[in-house]
């Protein structure tokens, strides 16, 4: 980020969503996850560390986490794409 910054590679709009939209990654995973999901993590069977994952969120879901509209915030996520800091998991929507 700091290079990022120093080069100025990111607009204003990027840099405000990238800091807002760090609460709600997964840990290890790097997903961003449903609000209402994130500390609802359920075991499937008695191994320890075996969880449900929760619910991905949608560019609605995350509009309305970031308090900005859907239009606003796909906007920003195709920017951030195009310049890969934000990637689309293999067989994703």
């Amino acid at each position: 980020m700091d290079l990022l910054n120093r080069i100025n590679y990111l607009t204003q709009a990027e840099g405000d969503f990238l800091f807002r939209i760090q609460a709600y990654l997964e840990f290890k995973s790097n997903v961003i996850i449903c609000r209402e999901d994130k500390f609802k993590k359920k075991k499937k069977n008695v191994v320890e560390d075996d969880f449900e994952l929760p619910k991905s969120a949608t560019v609605s879901d995350i509009a309305e986490m970031i308090g900005k509209s859907r239009r606003q915030t796909s906007e920003i996520m195709n920017s951030l794409k195009e310049k890969e800091i934000l990637l689309n998991p293999e067989g994703a929507g």
